[in-house]
């Protein structure tokens, strides 16, 4: 009997395998880092072990708050990159009057 959990944004599942086989992951799964949406469901093989079942709610909550700290960062450096062109076009127009000043 497989038992899956999804979390509530669905980016990942918990697998719980009583046949106590690990299930593996897909054959174009690659190493490389990837994004929350396309990780690899944790697989808990005995649906009795609570701590197993804990630890892999943990790992899906911590994947989550990975997941929102570089959407964040993300929408930071957007914010930056935009407030430093206004800066930069700010600085010129000051500069034009500065000149039509004198």
């Amino acid at each position: 009997m497989i038992r899956t959990f999804h979390s509530t944004e669905r980016r990942s599942a918990i697998v719980v395998n009583n046949n106590n086989k690990v299930s593996k992951p897909s054959p174009n799964f690659s190493s490389k880092k990837l994004s929350p949406v396309a990780q690899a469901p944790i697989v808990v093989s005995d649906a009795s072990d609570s701590s197993a079942i804990r630890r892999a709610r943990n790992t899906e909550a911590a994947r989550r708050s990975r997941a929102k700290k570089n959407e964040k960062i993300q929408e930071l450096e957007a914010l930056v990159a935009e407030l430093m062109n206004q800066n930069e076009s700010l600085q010129a127009e000051l500069r034009v009057y500065r000149r039509l000043s004198e």
